[in-house]
């Protein structure tokens, strides 16, 4: 759940526990309050560990997410 006010476009990348990139995503438009975005990998990514980071051009934020399929 993002929690972010801005019109800014937010860019948010997933990487594995190992720091490669492995997906992208940008939303555009205006977000306020908290906004629900799911992450629906391909099937090719296994189960583990994985760093979620969403950026704007003034705040990033990051956390480990926990992927089961």
């Amino acid at each position: 759940i993002l929690d972010i006010v801005t019109k800014d476009p937010i860019d948010i990348s997933i990487y594995s526990i190992m720091g490669r990139q492995v997906d992208q995503i940008a939303l555009t438009g205006s977000h306020r309050g908290s906004k629900k975005h799911s992450w629906h990998p391909d099937n090719h990514f296994p189960t583990g560990t994985y760093i979620i980071q969403a950026s704007t051009k003034d705040l990033i934020e990051t956390q480990k997410i926990l992927f089961i399929k």
